[in-house]
């Protein structure tokens, strides 16, 4: 049996289907487009939930006095005003037993194929200790997440380089440089400059716990967004 749709209840799928706007007045089409997404993928730097035991009471990246002065939303400030608005996503760290954060990220890994976002910001590495930077276990880690990212044809994944470590060579960046080696489509996004800046630092009159105060405070945030922003602005 052949089936006919009218000219009228084809443009009204077709206006459901792919989110068009579609005028039938004098045969005018108005596209709007749907924003390209962004995936951020971090530790508590990218997001902490409320830690009373640490003082934290907040949910945002820690030691940002406020949600827009952490580094996801002042990048995606940053990103609408030079003319790229973003829809951002947080993958879940929900996890029963799970090898540190990465594995965390790695057990809802195929979220993000649901998800499909055409940018992905790896933030992670301050949480492997040294011996496991040095020993190989970060790196492992660490590159099969990029490669599990990679499978679900993400356009470009920025990494963010070790907080608090001022060098590329240090222990903890040599290892997530090594994971991203070979790889395609991967853009460091080096932070290193920002360790040597003391007013980076936390607000240590506002945080006075030790675990808080070693985040990155406001302008450390402000650091890592311009970073960040940057390089996605010139690879756009």
């Amino acid at each position: 049996m052949t089936h006919f749709i009218s000219l009228t209840g084809l443009l009204r799928r077709l206006s459901v289907g792919l989110g068009i706007l579609v005028i039938v007045t004098g045969c005018l089409f108005e596209t709007h487009r749907t924003p390209a997404k962004i995936l951020f993928i971090g530790n508590s730097i990218t997001l902490a939930n409320s830690t009373p035991a640490f003082g934290w009471t907040h949910s945002w990246g820690m030691a940002a006095t406020a949600l827009d002065k952490d580094y996801v939303h002042l990048t995606l400030e940053t990103l609408a005003e030079r003319g790229l608005p973003l829809e951002w996503h947080l993958l879940s760290r929900n996890c029963n037993v799970c090898d540190g954060v990465i594995g965390e990220y790695m057990e809802n890994i195929y979220d993000v194929g649901e998800l499909h976002p055409e940018y992905v910001v790896v933030q992670l590495g301050e949480n492997s200790n040294e011996a496991e930077a040095l020993g190989g276990k970060l790196t492992a880690q660490y590159r099969q997440l990029l490669e599990s990212l990679l499978g679900f044809g993400i356009r470009q994944i920025y990494c963010i380089s070790n907080w608090a470590e001022g060098s590329l060579e240090a222990p903890h960046n040599a290892a997530i440089v090594r994971a991203m080696n070979g790889l395609p489509n991967l853009t460091l996004v080096d932070i290193t400059a920002i360790a040597a800046k003391p007013s980076a630092n936390a607000d240590t009159t506002i945080y006075l716990d030790r675990a808080v105060r070693w985040h990155p405070g406001d302008q450390g945030m402000a650091y890592i967004a311009k970073a960040l922003s940057d390089s996605i602005l010139n690879n756009r």
